[in-house]
């Protein structure tokens, strides 16, 4: 090799070196604000969580509160092969609930109840409390139908008769059964919320519960205010979802959880088999007004269909039982 080549390969290289040297500076030269830390995962754990069947808000009566003043809350977890003692932390509570320090597994076990005593509430006076599982036991990375936090409200009230002598009758039917009287009934509120009751709604034997949802926008419902009574009916209570139709959903009115409401109609002489109601504007109600309507998506009347019967009810003012201020 002559002294010009020799020259040529240390060019090379040193050229070589410099951009090993380069691309090391380079890769070195990332700033801490580049870099972005994944998650951290969390250890092994029995990823507990309350479930999201338990309700928010719980209203009863002072009967209801004779019978039982206990909260049974669903609480379950996705790791289940051993017992555990999972602690319960208290965020914040009302004196009046007693709250266990543990919620406590069996084996094998995936669903636990945790009681919450609420003894000796008051009417008319609204309790709540809040709760987490502590966090050794949970898992803020695994989706589960709930959260490891949870607050609930408890209030007892009283129903305090409104109207009486409400009158019902069908329309849009046949002649048979159009405009008649069939049954009367009272008509109830929870005192302060906004649940009323239907006693022996259409003569079947069942008290049906319902709120009143408010469907125009110049009205905001008030519980002590019954000229803000207007709205569609909402079941609350002996109800099962019926699904959905091109002009809206329905839901099927029941006698308990898993049998429909089947009653007899005297005056005419026949049964009620099955009823169920559409849940859309079809649905009226006007306290002051005296009355409302419900349009039912299919009635069976001696095992016979019958589609969009109305059902109508009224009151006279004379027969309203509370002061309704004016406006």
């Amino acid at each position: 090799m002559n002294f010009k080549e020799m020259k040529d390969m240390m060019k090379i290289n040193t050229f070589f070196y410099m951009a090993v040297i380069g691309l090391g500076l380079g890769l070195s030269s990332c700033s801490d604000d580049e870099y972005q830390r994944g998650e951290e995962p969390v250890p092994y754990n029995m990823t507990a969580y309350f479930s999201a069947n338990n309700k928010a808000e719980y209203v009863f009566t002072p009967e209801d509160v004779a019978e039982s003043s206990t909260l049974q809350l669903e609480v379950k977890r996705l790791q289940s092969d051993d017992a555990a003692s999972i602690p319960v932390i208290v965020v914040d509570k009302d004196d009046i609930f007693k709250i266990p320090a543990t919620v406590e597994f069996e084996a094998g076990e995936s669903t636990a109840t945790l009681n919450v005593e609420y003894a000796g509430i008051e009417e008319k006076k609204l309790c709540k409390f809040s709760i987490r599982l502590d966090e050794n036991f949970t898992d803020p990375y695994k989706k589960v139908e709930g959260s490891d936090v949870y607050a609930a409200s408890v209030y007892v009230s009283s129903w305090r008769q409104i109207t009486k002598n409400v009158q019902f009758w069908f329309t849009n039917i046949n002649d048979k059964y159009n405009n008649k009287i069939f049954h009367n009934a009272n008509f109830y509120q929870l005192e302060g919320q906004n649940r009323f009751r239907f006693e022996d709604y259409l003569g079947s034997g069942i008290d049906m519960q319902f709120t009143i949802v408010p469907t125009k926008a110049n009205i905001t419902f008030s519980a002590t205010d019954p000229n803000t009574w207007v709205g569609r009916l909402e079941p609350v209570s002996n109800y099962m979802d019926g699904g959905k139709e091109a002009i809206g959903s329905y839901w099927w009115f029941m006698h308990d959880n898993t049998s429909f409401a089947t009653w007899k109609l005297p005056v005419f002489d026949t049964t009620v088999n099955y009823i169920n109601f559409y849940s859309n504007y079809m649905s009226e109600f006007n306290y002051v007004s005296g009355g409302g309507k419900q349009m039912t998506d299919n009635i069976w009347i001696d095992n016979k269909s019958y589609r969009y019967a109305i059902i109508n009810f009224y009151w006279n003012t004379a027969d309203r039982t509370i002061e309704v201020p004016e406006n």
